[in-house]
């Protein structure tokens, strides 16, 4: 899945209308960005992926970017 892909699927979980997010939006900043919005990005990413994430994982990402770039990391 490429980056606009996976935002897409991002602004799904949290409820914001396609094409919102950019990447660069810190995840604190995002109203929805809370504790059911983790585990429905941890479920994506497991089936997405085939990647378990931990929530510690989640916790050291700060923008929208950092998502991506931390399940491409952990894919490869």
């Amino acid at each position: 899945m490429d980056k606009k892909g996976f935002r897409l699927q991002l602004d799904e979980i949290l409820g914001l209308a396609p094409g919102t997010l950019v990447g660069n939006e810190e995840l604190l900043s995002l109203e929805s960005w809370d504790s059911m919005a983790v585990l429905s990005f941890l479920v994506f990413v497991r089936e997405q992926y085939a990647t378990v994430l931990s929530p510690k994982d989640i916790q050291r990402c700060r923008a929208v970017g950092d998502l991506y770039s931390l399940v491409t990391a952990e894919g490869s």
